[in-house]
Parts: C-alpha cells; sequence; structure tokens
C-alpha cells in the first residue's frame, strides 16, 4: 500500500552561498522599513505646514466714481515678482501667497500707478476692492510749422530763390517806382546800369566789362525779345510775383540762351492765374470739407418754392393776358401783338426762374460759401420749361396724367431741381 507525505521545499544545504545572500538581504530591508515610513511622515508634516503658512489673494478692480470693472490692469505683488492681469470683469487672483505683508501695484495707462501695503495670513483668502479714478494723460506740445511755396521749392530744388512778391510789387507801384528800381532794391543778385539805350540788368557774376550780359525775361513763359523795354513800360499793377534764376538754374530750364541768368515775370492775368480763377468755376469744384456746417436743404428748398410759387403766380397772370390754350389745335394761341406775345412767354418762364434761384442763393449761403446765381436760375429754368410743356400738351389735347405730371413738375420740380443746383455750383465767399 502506498503512502502519500507531504514534500518538503529542498534545502539549501547544497548551496550554503544562497542561504547567506538571501539572509543578508532580508536584514538589510528590514532596516530600511523605518526610515522609509519616517520619511513619508515628515514629507506629509512639511506639506500641511506649507499650506498652512500661505493665503490666496482675490480682487476687482472698478472705476471710483460709477463701479465699472476695468479690464486690462497690470496687478503685481512687487516683493515677490508675481504679475497678473484682470479679466473682462475687473478679477485677478494669486495663490500660494506667502503669509505676512506684500506691496500690491496697479498699474492702468489711463488710470495711472497706485500701490498699497496688504497682510496676507495663513490659509485664509484675503478679498479686495481697488478703486481708480481716470487720470489726463499730458502730452508734449505739438509744433506745426507752415512751409510756403517759395520755401517748398527751396528746399525741394536745393537752390536758394529770389523773388519779388504781391506786398513788394504793390508798395513800389504805389511809390511810383518802375520794374529796374524794384529789381535793384530786392534781387542783389542782379546788378542793374541805366545807359543811353536803357536799363541794362545783368546777373553779378555774368557781367561784362564795357558790355551787357542782359539777362532774359520770360512773361508767362514766353520769352520778350527787347527785355530793356519792360523794365521801365510794363506796369507795376499789372504783375503778380517775379522770380530770379541764376545761370546754372536757367540754362537748365531753358537751354544755353539763357546762360547770363533769367527772370520769370508771371502777371495777375497771366496762364496760371486762369487756371486758378477757372479753378474756382468748376461746377462740381467746391470743396465742402471746408465747411463747418452742413447743407441747409430744407431751408434752401423751402425758400426756393416760395420764391418759385410768387414767380409762377405772377408770370402765369401775365401770360394768361396774351396767350390761351387752344383745345383745337393742341397748343396756345396768342391773343395779343407778336411783341407782347413773346414778352409774356419769356416773363411767365424768367420769373419763377429768377425768384427761385434768387431765394435759394439767400438760404443757402453759408460763412464760407455762396450759391451762384445764374446756374441755379438755369436748373429751375429747365424743369420749369419742361413743366409748361407738360402743362400745355395736357391741356389742350384733355390729358389729365400729363397735365398733371406738368403742375407738380412747376410747383415741386422746379424748386428740388433750383435747390440741387444752389448746392452744386457754389463758389467761397
Amino acid at each position: 500500500m502506498t503512502s502519500l507525505r507531504p514534500v518538503r521545499p529542498a534545502s539549501d544545504a547544497g548551496h550554503p552561498e544562497l542561504s547567506v545572500a538571501a539572509s543578508r538581504a532580508r536584514g538589510r530591508y528590514a532596516s530600511l522599513l523605518p526610515c522609509a515610513a519616517l520619511l513619508c511622515v515628515l514629507t506629509l508634516v512639511s506639506t500641511v505646514a506649507a499650506a498652512q503658512e500661505t493665503g490666496t489673494l482675490t480682487g476687482r478692480v472698478l472705476e471710483q466714481d460709477n463701479s465699472r470693472p476695468i479690464a486690462d490692469v497690470v496687478v503685481r505683488l512687487h516683493d515677490l515678482g508675481r504679475s497678473t492681469v484682470t479679466d473682462a470683469s475687473g478679477m485677478f487672483r494669486f495663490a500660494d501667497v506667502p503669509e505676512g505683508a506684500h506691496i500690491l501695484v496697479v498699474e492702468h495707462l489711463a488710470y495711472g500707478d497706485q500701490s498699497r501695503e496688504i497682510a496676507v495670513n495663513a490659509g485664509e483668502d484675503l478679498r479686495l476692492d481697488v478703486r481708480l479714478a481716470p487720470r489726463t494723460i499730458e502730452l508734449e506740445p505739438l509744433v506745426v510749422e507752415a512751409v510756403t511755396e517759395l520755401e517748398r521749392r527751396r528746399v525741394s530744388t536745393g537752390h536758394s530763390i529770389n523773388e519779388v512778391g504781391p506786398a513788394q510789387l504793390s508798395e513800389a507801384a504805389r511809390r511810383g517806382l518802375a520794374l529796374s528800381d524794384v529789381l535793384a532794391q530786392h534781387l542783389p543778385g542782379l546788378r542793374v546800369r541805366s545807359g543811353r539805350t536803357g536799363s541794362c540788368v545783368e546777373y553779378r557774376s555774368t557781367s561784362a566789362q564795357g558790355g551787357c550780359n542782359d539777362v532774359s525775361i520770360y512773361v508767362d513763359g514766353v520769352r520778350a525779345a527787347v527785355p530793356s523795354l519792360l523794365y521801365f513800360s510794363m506796369p507795376l499793377e499789372d504783375i503778380a510775383r517775379v522770380e530770379l534764376l541764376s545761370p546754372l538754374q536757367a540754362s537748365t530750364r531753358f537751354g544755353m540762351a539763357a546762360g547770363g541768368g533769367a527772370l520769370l515775370v508771371e502777371t495777375k492775368t497771366g496762364p496760371q492765374r486762369q487756371r486758378e480763377t477757372a479753378a474756382d468755376r468748376l461746377a462740381t469744384g467746391f470743396d465742402w470739407s471746408l465747411e463747418e456746417e452742413r447743407y441747409g436743404w430744407e431751408r434752401v428748398f423751402l425758400s426756393s418754392f416760395v420764391g418759385n410759387a410768387v414767380g409762377l403766380a405772377v408770370g402765369l397772370g401775365l401770360a394768361n393776358q396774351c396767350l390761351d390754350i387752344d383745345t383745337g389745335i393742341g397748343g396756345l394761341r396768342p391773343r395779343c401783338t407778336g411783341i407782347l406775345t413773346t414778352g409774356t412767354g419769356i416773363l411767365a418762364l424768367a420769373l419763377p426762374s429768377a425768384a427761385g434761384g434768387y431765394s435759394a442763393g439767400w438760404a443757402g449761403q453759408t460763412d464760407r460759401s455762396r450759391g451762384r446765381f445764374l446756374p441755379a436760375a438755369l436748373g429751375s429754368a429747365m424743369a420749369a420749361t419742361a413743366g409748361y410743356l407738360l402743362l400745355i400738351d395736357g391741356r389742350s389735347n384733355e390729358a389729365r396724367p400729363a397735365e398733371t405730371a406738368g403742375i407738380v413738375l412747376l410747383a415741386v420740380g422746379t424748386p428740388l431741381m433750383t435747390t440741387l443746383a444752389d448746392r452744386i455750383f457754389r463758389v467761397l465767399r
């Protein structure tokens, strides 16, 4: 009969070195267990202690007057070197702030910089409301220097520009001086000598011994054939400005024919002045940015409406004396002589146009601009002519829609066209 017995683990008797190593390892691990437990306890204690030595700082930044939150304010704990920025509701927050006193600094461009001392207690949440008042931002004064056209050209060309302006010319004309006298007084680069054949005007650096190296004269861009005749015959009242070009400048601009220098004489009726005058008469050339107030559409239309109505009443009253609408022939039938009939027809058209144009100009004028009577009257006449034609055609042909359209155009369309013309065709006062 077979019996079962428990099997015992093999003995380490055959391996004595393994038994010794295992015993040493068990001894080492047993000695480390107390140290590990002590380390865990110290870590837990230090964490709890650290948590008990810090606090939290929470606050809002508001406007002083209306308690409105201020966003994007820089908030700093100066002594700790920590900073944050307020959100849209003006809130900020600092966590793990060490216990004790700290310097809180608040900075914003529009509200300035402020600082205050705060005290944070361990384990507490300190809540603050910081109120700021707007400050006035002072800027350095801005100096604007106006540069005249003469100075601009002097800077851009790099040359000195000798010029006689309107003030000097007006004073010389009042004193009865000639152009040669003005040149001698105001243009030191010229030498003016009088002789039997007239005046010799030459550039000092090119003056000739025993002769005359006359400077060339260009009047409104056209070279004068005999310059010496202009020095006494040309009225100063007609001259707007005189400019002297050196020989180098004159040669560059006009060629070697002006190697002795050049005088540029610009008259008050020259092409440049005519262009400037024409620019003021452009149909749509008025710059409304020069105005300080808006255009009074309602006032101008009402005034034009009243003036047009008065003109229509008088004009139609006169026209009815010599003109009659004939439904048989489909047009007008004269009842007076030819001259009276023509005159009353012209007055029927001219009176509302003139009255409306004058009323619009009177009501639309400002401190800086005014309307022009002729364009406004022409605009009114165009609308009135169309209105009369529709009215006559409608009555002669018994067409009510055309007659109604003519009345509306005469009563409302004409002052509206007059107002529009007054708004567009304007000039500076």
